[in-house]
């Protein structure tokens, strides 16, 4: 087990400034390391696969009788250690497709990952969701995301969402499809939305904001129009706020590798995207440009942030290598000072609640 007698002591010797939520401790000398690992991937992944695993126990092992933590911590510091190792891996598919709707919204979250209390109302155009979504199953040579979420901004505010439903459940058939909404729309919705969603078997997905919504209520609602329904998770009491400097002078490997956004892809304007920030930097983009700041314009991106699907010489490796690595657009994201635990408020839409300048 060449990989795993290599990189085990120097991996566990690390694992103290993990407990610590401090990735950023002396992480440099892992870099070598994790180059390695990819090194030998691209020769046998299988192996890589079963010493990954092998290492993940061994942490988990380790954790259990070195830490002196309660049951609740422990458990965070191995979720947060294995989601760091588990970046490493190579990606075998697409579990995650987001596509917005629209960038705006109508409850206006502090500190939205995608921007919305800044965002200019924008409704995307159904022809061009079929393009794209076409554009990505051809690129994925047939292979379908494993959950594609419609989402926004608020998605129940477009016009034509039920176009969206039959598009996405046309071109991927097996795919598990949601609209990701507040719910503060679903009893407006009409009639013909419940028909669609019942015919393409296009599921609600909610997450439930500290706002008075009877969701309990909202759930039944639902259920009573035959219509699939489940949570994103319990109540957002807390939102995450990872800073962004338009300096971008981060090591994008370090902001890489503590990053939330494992899986979180995003297809925008043709192109799939390795997370929200990325996705719609624009939005910043212009909010700096009408605030006169001296940083107009400054989150920038190159070739290597995203895949272009209208290139006709992607492939599916193309694709899942993409996914599987730190991106240059990292650089602008200080993942090292995150805090995921900002009581949830509307925005006051200041770009502070997103960048530090």
């Amino acid at each position: 087990m060449f990989l795993y007698d290599k990189l085990q002591d120097r991996f566990i010797s690390k694992l103290e400034a993990m407990i610590e939520r401090s990735l950023n401790e002396n992480i440099s000398r892992l870099e070598k390391d994790i180059k390695d690992i990819k090194d030998i991937g691209k020769d046998n992944r299988k192996t890589l696969e079963q010493n990954i695993l092998s290492l993940q126990k061994d942490i988990e092992r380790r954790l259990q009788t070195r830490c002196q933590k309660s049951d609740e911590d422990l458990e965070a510091v191995k979720a947060e250690t294995l989601t760091a190792v588990s970046k490493l891996l190579p990606r075998k598919g697409l579990q995650h497709l987001d596509y917005h709707l629209t960038t705006h919204c109508n409850l206006n979250c502090k500190g939205c990952s995608v921007f919305s209390p800044i965002a200019k109302e924008w409704f995307a155009a159904p022809e061009e969701f079929k393009k794209e979504i076409e554009a990505l199953r051809k690129a994925l040579d047939g292979a379908s995301p494993v959950n594609i979420h419609l989402l926004g901004g608020e998605p129940l505010l477009h016009p034509q969402i039920e176009s969206f439903a039959f598009i996405a459940r046309d071109v991927f058939p097996e795919a598990r499809i949601d609209f990701t909404t507040n719910g503060l729309l679903v009893r407006q919705m009409p009639e013909t939305f419940w028909e669609t969603l019942r015919q393409t078997q296009v599921a609600i997905k909610y997450t439930r904001y500290p706002i008075g919504l009877d969701y309990d209520d909202l759930i039944r609602y639902i259920q009573d129009k035959g219509v699939e329904v489940f949570s994103a998770g319990g109540e957002i009491a807390f939102f995450r706020r990872i800073p962004m400097n338009p300096k971008g002078t981060f090591n994008m490997f370090h902001s890489y590798i503590q990053c939330p956004y494992k899986d979180c892809a995003q297809l925008r304007n043709g192109k799939l995207f390795r997370c929200p920030a990325s996705a719609f930097h624009g939005i910043l983009n212009e909010n700096l440009e009408s605030s006169g700041s001296v940083y107009k314009g400054r989150f920038k991106l190159s070739r290597r942030d995203y895949v272009d699907l209208y290139n006709e010489n992607i492939t599916r490796e193309t694709v899942y290598d993409f996914l599987s690595n730190a991106i240059p657009f990292c650089s602008y994201c200080d993942t090292a000072r995150m805090n995921p635990r900002v009581p949830w408020s509307q925005s006051e839409k200041n770009l502070t609640e997103w960048v530090d300048f």
